[in-house]
């Protein structure tokens, strides 16, 4: 079987299975894979850091299962905004400074911050399949798009590479290119009255804050999506981070042709916990 073959036997499973869970499953069985599917993440995340250490992976996946129990029972949903936020400033650091991330102390904070993507996941699927969906959408357009945008124009337009000592491949054409087009089709779900993340049909006559004009709410509409595109490449950045100090080119075998779990979700990481803190923070200032 040629690698063209299992990449699409792969990508057809993937979303058939994606599918059924967004849309047919019942929540307690979507919450139940989605953290297995974590269990299997952070086991990848271990290969990456310290894979000759069995007491690495047994304190990250204490470190995962503590945190993904509280977060669970105990709704700590203000935590979302604090790892959404501390995140971007560490990843800055990693990205610029690019330090020697195979230590304890990353173990742990990659396995805690696995535990709140995977609750950030169900947190959006129990606002509904289609909150979820167009959250991971947002990423994956931003993804698609900047590799055909990278393919068209790359460093035809800006001659000084992206991330050279990181993802080489990579160009400012296709990352600007991915997240203009990932904003462009997320505003574009306003004409559609979709209950998404970044809507919920909430205008601004329906939220108990005041802005300054409807041109304030809009405004908000457009930069949201347009900071959470850009967020999203740093994710695929660290990762890619990671596997080059490992030495090795994907995750896991996990996903045949597709490499592992954290090569799917990479770009998701960073993302998921803002969003889902931004949908809650919505539930709680809107009027219906």
């Amino acid at each position: 079987m040629n690698n063209l073959t299992q990449r699409i036997m792969t990508a057809t499973v993937l979303i058939t299975v994606v599918v059924l869970l967004l849309f047919k499953a019942s929540l307690i069985v979507f919450t139940g894979v989605v953290y297995l599917c974590g269990i299997l993440a952070i086991w990848e995340l271990w290969r990456l850091i310290q894979p000759n250490n069995k007491v690495s992976l047994a304190v990250m996946m204490s470190s995962y299962s503590v945190v993904a129990a509280l977060l669970q029972f105990y709704a700590l949903t203000d935590f979302l905004w604090i790892i959404g936020f501390g995140h971007s400033l560490l990843t800055l650091y990693l990205l610029y400074y690019q330090p020697k991330l195979q230590t304890m102390l990353v173990a742990i904070y990659g396995s805690i911050l696995l535990a709140v993507v995977v609750y950030s996941m169900v947190i959006l699927q129990e606002f509904g399949s289609w909150v979820l969906l167009s959250a991971m959408s947002l990423v994956w357009l931003t993804d698609a798009g900047g590799y055909f945008v990278g393919k068209s124009l790359g460093k035809k337009l800006f001659k000084f590479d992206f991330s050279p000592n990181i993802s080489p491949k990579k160009s400012w054409e296709g990352a600007i290119g991915g997240a203009f087009i990932a904003t462009i089709s997320t505003v574009l779900t306003l004409y559609f009255s979709l209950d998404t993340w970044l809507l919920r049909s909430v205008k601004p006559n329906n939220l108990q804050v005041t802005f300054p004009t409807d041109f304030a709410w809009q405004l908000i509409i457009i930069l949201l999506p347009l900071v959470l595109a850009v967020y999203s490449i740093t994710g695929d950045l660290v990762e890619s981070l990671l596997k080059r100090q490992a030495g090795v080119k994907d995750s896991s075998q996990l996903l045949p042709g597709h490499g592992g779990i954290l090569d799917r979700i990479d770009a998701l990481i960073p993302v998921l916990p803002l969003c889902a803190a931004w949908v809650i923070y919505l539930e709680s200032v809107s009027v219906y």
